[in-house]
């Protein structure tokens, strides 16, 4: 099934989300484009992030 990309526990909800936009592909994305969504960070914050993060955080599970 893979890694869930977001859940919403209001609604006990798991979203998956295949495309080029949300995992930022290097196709149409280049490496300091900022994206149109926000992650929520360690400290509970959201903040924008670039491709480049995205492109992180899908290696490391696609690794482990």
């Amino acid at each position: 099934m893979g890694m869930m990309d977001s859940y919403l526990p209001e609604r006990n909800m798991a979203l998956f989300v295949n495309g080029g936009v949300w995992h930022a592909d290097p196709r149409i994305c280049e490496l300091t484009d900022l994206l149109f969504f926000k992650f929520k960070t360690l400290n509970k914050e959201w903040k924008t992030v670039p491709a480049k993060d995205v492109w992180i955080k899908n290696r490391i599970y696609i690794i482990t």
